[in-house]
């Protein structure tokens, strides 16, 4: 698997940045589309309120050359009335600056513009013709134009309200946009989530399967281990590993078979240490029989003095007998004494060892507070996003209320247009101009109330949107807390742990101590046996003199029998010896059978 290979601290990490990139990625277009719909908002706002504001002035400019117009031909230049000429250019020139203004706001309207600047050129001749035909040649010839320029002022207002219409379905379009960006911002972050929540599941997955699994049998071994049960071996799989937890693996096979040798050979010179007793014991015995034996033919020399030559020559070979075995046993002492010593460095070895695996684990713990550190700054982050969202849905309540006070301009607008309305009615046939005015007043008014009312759906569609996405934050926030509190369990693992190789190390201190002690039963054991051999040599010598003095032996006799008790005295010194460090070899083979190898 991908994390098999890789140290620890590299798995979790890998394992952490693979979730947040995915996160990330899945982050950013969603980032983008919402700044593109901000930037689409604030245009459709911009544009909408601009475009409004125009076509209201629009309007005005034509109602007042209109009524200057009316006016002019109602008064047939009466004084006070004759600069209505005037009016009406200023009022028209006015109009072509609203026209090449929406032109530069709204360069996708042009053909309408165009179209209504036409429709305005010839509306205005007519009208400035209806003007001076009423001045000059009278009401009959002036009614003849006020007939034509009816129709082109009604022509003039329908083109007028088409470009509202048109500017209507742009913000329309726009809007519908924006909603979409909106609608697919909140789609990819939550696919993105559920995808980055995929993967961490997986990823966590993975990491705890690659670490958990092994910190088991390790810690299975290490308990087989304190029991003293070294015939087990870690898994083939885990000791192919390349990371800690591999080299953590062949260390406690490594541990394992030599703690498992040094128990076999403890076991085995043991054995050897037990025979070689038996057989002392039994050489022992046979001594003191022939020392019973010497004494016996003392007792009895005056009478058997042609005897005495043939018991101390077979005095004397029994005790260089005694001798060489005396002299084996001190061989297979200084070997004990070498096998004690190198159990003894394997022990100091084990110890270094878990020494060793005890600051690995430390390390691994330090390393998992940098993950939680590393945990918290990504939780940081995302609360930095989830305020920026938070601040574009407060930005979307400004624009409601903006629509709002829209529909009550709409509103105040529609009121005057119907007293207007009622005024011209009031003023008969001479205010039927001035209706017409009103009429498209509360026409204007009206739909700028319909268009507000949409904008305002719109604007709370984005702003639901918002708090979805919102809320979606706050989630992915959760889960954040819940991998740091799975980190905390990981490194509490750890420092279980620890707290086992801990209680291993004081056992192997135990066991250290416990070599220490049989060590120095060695060195005892080998002092008494040079005593011993020392001992059979000084038998020998006395042997030969006795040999030597056979002639002599009746004078002799006294000095006889004081090296017979000196001989009687150093065998039951080496048969207390004997008995010591049978003691010692059978205390040293019950702590070495509690292994099992």
């Amino acid at each position: 698997m991908i994390f098999k290979n890789r140290k620890t601290k590299s798995t979790l990490i890998i394992g952490f940045l693979a979730v947040e990139m995915v996160f990330l990625a899945g982050l950013v277009p969603v980032i983008l589309l919402l700044r593109e719909s901000k930037t689409l908002t604030n245009e459709i706002y911009a544009k909408t309120y601009k475009s409004t504001e125009i076509s209201k002035e629009l309007k005005i400019s034509v109602i007042q050359v209109q009524q200057w117009l009316t006016d002019i031909s109602a008064t047939r230049g009466a004084p006070g009335f004759d600069d209505g000429f005037d009016e009406a250019e200023k009022y028209a020139a006015l109009f072509e600056e609203q026209l090449n203004e929406l032109m530069i706001l709204m360069p996708e309207i042009q053909e309408e513009i165009r179209i209504i600047r036409i429709n305005f050129d010839d509306y205005y001749s007519i009208g400035k013709l209806m003007a001076e035909t009423y001045i000059n040649k009278g009401t009959n010839a002036g009614n003849i134009y006020m007939e034509k320029f009816d129709p082109y002022a009604e022509n003039i207002n329908e083109e007028i309200q088409k470009l509202n219409d048109v500017m209507a379905r742009n913000m329309e379009t726009a809007l519908k946009k924006a909603n979409t960006n909106v609608t697919t911002s909140l789609n990819l972050l939550i696919i993105a989530f559920l995808i980055s929540l995929l993967a961490g599941l997986v990823i966590a997955f993975i990491i705890t399967r690659s670490v958990v699994v092994p910190i088991k049998n390790i810690v299975k071994h290490a308990k087989e281990m304190a029991q003293g049960d070294f015939t087990s071996s870690m898994a083939e799989k885990l000791r192919k590993r390349t990371d800690e937890f591999g080299d953590l693996s062949r260390e406690f096979d490594s541990l394992s078979d030599n703690t498992r040798l040094l128990v076999q050979s403890i076991k085995e010179q043991t054995g050897t240490l037990t025979s070689l007793g038996l057989d002392l014991s039994s050489n022992m015995t046979e001594t003191a029989a022939s020392i019973n034996q010497i004494s016996a033919n003392i007792k009895s020399i005056k009478n058997q003095t042609i005897n005495q030559s043939a018991s101390v020559e077979e005095s004397s070979s029994a005790m260089e007998q005694i001798t060489r075995n005396i002299q084996q046993l001190d061989s297979h002492i200084e070997q004990q004494a070498s096998n004690v010593s190198q159990s003894s460095s394997a022990i100091e070895e084990m110890l270094s060892n878990i020494q060793s695996v005890t600051q690995n684990l430390i390390r691994n713990t330090e390393n998992m507070e940098e993950l939680t550190k590393a945990s918290s700054s990504g939780r940081t982050n995302l609360t930095v996003i989830s305020a920026d969202i938070r601040a574009v849905t407060k930005e979307s309540e400004g624009l409601l209320e903006i629509s709002s006070m829209i529909q009550s301009i709409a509103s105040q607008t529609n009121l005057l247009s119907m007293n207007a309305a009622i005024e011209a009615a009031h003023a008969g046939d001479s205010g039927k101009g001035f209706a017409v005015v009103a009429d498209e007043i509360r026409k204007l008014a009206e739909s700028s109330g319909s268009q507000s009312k949409t904008i305002s759906i719109s604007l709370k569609k984005i702003k639901e949107a918002m708090d979805r996405i919102s809320t979606s934050t706050e989630a992915v926030l959760i889960q954040f807390e819940d991998m740091d509190s799975k980190i905390k369990i990981v490194t509490q693992l750890g420092q279980e742990i620890q707290n086992a190789m801990d209680e291993q190390s004081s056992g192997s201190r135990e066991i250290f101590e416990a070599i220490g002690l049989l060590n120095e039963i060695t060195s005892q054991v080998k002092s008494g046996s040079g005593e011993m051999l020392k001992s059979s040599q000084q038998v020998i010598h006395e042997s030969k003199t006795l040999n030597s003095i056979t002639q002599e032996i009746a004078n002799s006799m006294n000095e006889m029998s004081s090296g017979s008790e000196q001989i009687a005295i150093a065998v039951n010194s080496v048969n207390d010896i004997s008995r010591s460090t049978k003691e010692a070899i059978e205390t040293l083979g019950g702590e070495v059978d509690k292994f099992t190898i």
